[in-house]
């Protein structure tokens, strides 16, 4: 978009917010003060969490089967499984596809993947662990530089992202290391077993940092920002990397879009969310979406902003100030264009250990309370509940229409 135009794509959006008000929400449904403060694509549905603490299912048709309250004071994100969703953050909890509690466990994570048998893996700090599906079961590992936890403070290895990746489990995030200010990218695998396969460390020159991770097909796509940090903070760019489960690099990308001389310092961009349908990946970011092909390639970038949650058919979903917006695959006339490039990198050679250690977290009182179910509810009642959806139909909807209004101006 240009600067005379940015007007444009906001007139199209509330234009068409005016225009389906009296048809889909009768009542002034829309009126509810509420926003999506999470929202994921899990195999069963989409999931999201709204502001004051409610998490609600949405079937492809919109409609909520069911609805609960999650306790006031503790922080979630939302991570997707093939059946329901895992809550991520001071509690680590797993929901099932009819809203019912599995187990919840007193811990907090940075992120967390559920595996075929419906075991949980998570990463919080150096930790890996494997929750059984019933919650019973942990093992927890450590991963240690030069085998050892007397690090200088300040250095060592921070876990970001574990991936579920056919026998193995792809883990990265960072590694800072004595007498080096800078932080390096961090991937490694682990068996099921709990054997390290591999690691590496990669080095762009600059100061690295992981943000998001997700399956790609037979890969994991790694997506992050590199730049000068606090020696030279103007310089940023957003990265991402394809590995395979053999840790053969087969791209590593920097990505150069219209209103680049806009975006922020290293500190401040960020990769908000990573989604892959097929070879297809999106990553949302504070500055816009990419799209991008199976070989890293910029299919197309919107000025849209937010977390990727997830893909939908050829269209990814995007929560953009608390609203799911779509950002279709395909390119229309006047859309932004991205530029690719291969990123310089060499890898530094590091010794790291996993170490089984005891980690045994006591369950928590997760007070999670359920809202009538859609078939219990009466027909009055049901009609208030039934206008989450509608809001959600105007948001998406909303979204393309800002998405062909940018590409029109």
């Amino acid at each position: 978009m240009q600067q005379g135009n940015r007007n444009t794509p906001r007139f199209h959006y509330i234009v068409l917010l005016i225009t389906l008000l009296p048809l889909c929400c009768p009542n002034h449904a829309l009126a509810q003060d509420w926003t999506l403060e999470d929202a994921v694509v899990s195999g069963d549905g989409i999931y999201v969490l709204t502001g004051n603490g409610t998490l609600m299912k949405l079937t492809g048709e919109l409609k909520v089967p069911w609805e609960e309250e999650l306790p006031a004071g503790i922080k979630f994100h939302l991570a997707p499984a093939p059946e329901g969703v895992t809550l991520v953050g001071g509690v680590l909890a797993r929901i099932d596809g009819d809203g019912g509690l599995l187990w919840a466990k007193n811990m907090s994570a940075d992120d967390a993947g559920v595996l075929p048998d419906g075991s949980v893996v998570f990463v919080s700090e150096n930790l890996l662990g494997v929750i059984s599906p019933d919650g019973a079961t942990i093992r927890a590992y450590q991963l240690l530089l030069n085998g050892t936890e007397e690090t200088v403070p300040g250095t060592g290895i921070y876990l970001e992202d574990v991936v579920p990746l056919g026998n193995a489990l792809i883990v990265t995030g960072t590694v800072s290391f004595p007498g080096d200010p800078k932080s390096h990218i961090l991937i490694g695998a682990v068996s099921l077993n709990g054997s390290l396969l591999w690691t590496k460390v990669l080095n762009t020159g600059y100061y690295d940092r992981v943000d998001g991770a997700f399956r790609s097909g037979e890969h994991a796509v790694i997506a992050g920002v590199y730049g000068g940090g606090s020696d030279a903070p103007w310089i940023a760019n957003y990265f991402v990397l394809k590995v395979s489960t053999e840790g053969r690099i087969e791209w590593f990308n920097s990505y150069t879009c219209p209103h680049e001389k806009d975006w922020d310092a290293f500190w401040a961009i960020k990769v908000l969310g990573v989604s892959c349908g097929g070879e297809t990946c999106a990553f949302g970011t504070t500055t816009g979406t990419f799209i991008l092909d199976g070989n890293g390639n910029p299919l197309i970038y919107q000025n849209v902003s937010g977390k990727t949650a997830g893909i939908t058919g050829d269209s990814a979903l995007v929560l953009s100030n608390g609203t799911l917006l779509t950002v279709p695959f395909n390119r229309g006339e006047g859309s932004e264009k991205c530029n690719s490039r291969r990123t310089s990198f060499k890898e530094i050679p590091v010794k790291v250990e996993l170490r089984p250690t005891e980690f045994n977290p006591p369950d928590a009182p997760l007070g999670v309370q359920k809202v009538q179910r859609e078939e219990d509810m009466p027909k009055e009642k049901w009609g208030g509940r039934k206008t989450i959806g509608a809001v959600l139909v105007v948001g998406m909807l909303a979204g393309t229409a800002l998405v062909l209004a940018g590409r029109r101006s």
